[in-house]
């Protein structure tokens, strides 16, 4: 739980998050993924080049910042897309110490320590919920990690969205017949 003073920090960056969001998570992104080079895997490219994955990330901080009280409907729906990536809870560190750099680079001199403070604050306890509801979801699935699978049929169903039809490859030793249907995958 944050503490009042924590949420009354965060809450009092909104504006800096409205004006400089973007440009802080295209600086998160960028020093981030040149560090780190096994985790370009797990950012879509497309969406890096054009800036909708740093405005995304942007977006979901000022929405956390503006409203910390109605962020788990949120965390749900982020956690999925994180466990179809495998985001695992060592991944939530280093992207902290990343924004956390990317905050200062850009507040520069005007970034005080308790500002920054508050954010590590935030952004471990937030991370904290992630992990956890994402432990969750990976518990509830039907296996860990990677498997092959053999696309056997693919169909547009919209101008910018395709079905694929999936069976397991023998070696996967999935089941599929215990899954839903129409799961979804990014």
């Amino acid at each position: 739980m944050l503490s009042v003073q924590t949420r009354a920090i965060v809450k009092a960056t909104v504006p800096v998050l409205e004006k400089q969001g973007t440009a802080i998570t295209k600086v998160f992104y960028k020093n981030m993924l040149n560090e780190h080079k096994q985790l370009l895997n797990i950012f879509n490219r497309v969406n890096q080049a054009k800036g909708a994955q740093p405005t995304a990330l942007a977006t979901t901080v000022h929405a956390a910042a503006k409203h910390l009280s109605v962020l788990l409907p949120h965390v749900e729906q982020i956690g999925h897309k994180h466990r179809a990536l495998q985001i695992k809870p060592e991944h939530y560190p280093i992207a902290g110490e990343y924004l956390l750099t990317a905050i200062k680079e850009m507040l520069g001199a005007t970034a005080p320590p308790d500002i920054l403070g508050a954010w590590r604050e935030a952004y471990g306890a937030i991370a904290d919920i992630f992990i956890s509801v994402e432990n969750r979801m990976y518990k509830e699935a039907a296996w860990a990690g990677w498997k092959p699978f053999e696309a056997v049929a693919r169909e547009r169903v919209a101008s910018d969205t395709e079905e694929f039809t999936v069976k397991a490859k023998p070696e996967s030793g999935i089941d599929l017949s215990k899954c839903l249907s129409s799961l979804v995958s990014t």
